[in-house]
């Protein structure tokens, strides 16, 4: 995979190339009809047995993929300068189109309802609250993480200096997120709960003005507004997620109708997705160059993707922090039903991502 991403740059047919080369790779061809369907786990068992790569017949019967994303997370805003994920799929015949949400429970709704088939940039919070609710989704792979990425921000001038001194105030945050969780987890660890402080949902993007004209006491939100907020004059960060060992990963989901009638693109759309990061973790200034043209933010705005490190998909220690999110939404009533999480967790599509590569 080296120099891959700088081909992605500056050879627009590099990624048609790559993926008109994976039809003739390997021991068995790979067409449409190359991974089974995969039906839905009721139990960790099943999910265990489920977790497969088959031959089948039947499958891929979209000719368009529908992206949820939130703005900021550099994948759309790469694509958007190089055209490198409609360029993949236009070789497989396959229409790419985007919808953009502001935070991840909407994004769910749009996922759970169909209106979109795969949602990006996820924190654990939203994907594994929507599942709680009934909703047929899957998750699919985890995204490379900043595991600092969720942050608390005050005034200079506010005398808040710790969480412990946010008893009593006004804090904005996106309910439901994953900010909005880790914040309560760290609140938490530092002797707080939610009933010590004034909760105020506010989306991400519109916490700054507020926040500088007092209106609310502190903002807890993830990158880049993290970063975006922290670099305002007056503004400093008294919280970090990774302060008190609060883990949220950020995972891609997907439509479960969808997935199992369209099994090979969901596996393609990972290994598109492992090609990008594949390129930050080699360089992440062309991700930072196009988020800054794309937004007019700062460069320091998007630091984090300096630190991004990737993780072996649910693995054991993701593990545990998903059953961790899951015991305190349940705990805390955000949540009615407590479940599995390796009943959602669908590894298929990854491994078959990984065979594509290999190939």
């Amino acid at each position: 995979m080296k120099n891959k991403f700088r081909k992605i740059l500056t050879i627009g047919s590099a990624i048609i190339l790559a993926a008109g080369s994976l039809a003739g790779c390997g021991t068995r061809s790979v067409t449409g009809n190359d991974i089974s369907t995969v039906s839905a786990a009721a139990t960790s068992a099943d999910a265990d047995e489920n977790n497969t790569v088959l031959t089948g017949e039947g499958l891929n019967e979209t000719t368009t993929i529908v992206l949820g994303y939130q703005a900021g997370m550099g994948l759309y805003e790469l694509n958007s300068k190089t055209h490198f994920v409609e360029d993949f799929f236009a070789n497989e015949g396959i229409e790419v189109k985007w919808e953009l949400f502001t935070y991840g429970p909407p994004m769910m709704e749009a996922l759970a309802s169909g209106d979109i088939d795969i949602a990006t940039g996820l924190g654990a919070a939203p994907a594994l609250t929507s599942y709680a609710n009934g909703s047929d989704v899957e998750f699919i792979y985890q995204q490379i993480t900043d595991f600092s990425n969720t942050g608390v921000l005050v005034r200079e001038d506010s005398g808040i200096n710790s969480l412990e001194d946010l008893k009593g105030r006004k804090v904005a945050t996106a309910v439901g997120s994953a900010a909005h969780i880790s914040f309560l987890q760290g609140l938490e660890a530092h002797g707080l709960s939610e009933a010590d402080i004034e909760i105020v949902n506010l989306a991400a993007a519109d916490s700054l003005t507020p926040l500088v004209g007092g209106e609310i006491d502190a903002v807890a939100t993830w990158e880049p507004f993290t970063s975006l907020i922290e670099n305002t004059e007056g503004i400093k960060a008294v919280w970090r997620i990774n302060a008190d060992n609060v883990i949220s990963p950020n995972i891609i989901a997907a439509n479960a109708s969808f997935a199992r009638s369209n099994p090979e693109i969901v596996a393609k759309y990972i290994q598109v997705f492992r090609q990008y990061e594949d390129g930050v973790l080699e360089d992440s200034h062309p991700v930072i160059e196009a988020l800054v043209e794309a937004t007019g933010n700062s460069e320091s705005t998007y630091v984090t993707y300096t630190r991004l490190e990737r993780y072996e998909p649910f693995n054991a220690e993701q593990i545990d922090a998903l059953e961790y999110n899951i015991n305190y939404l349940y705990e805390n009533d955000l949540i009615e039903n407590d479940f599995d999480v390796n009943v959602p967790i669908n590894t298929s599509y990854y491994e078959e991502a990984l065979r594509l590569e290999d190939n």
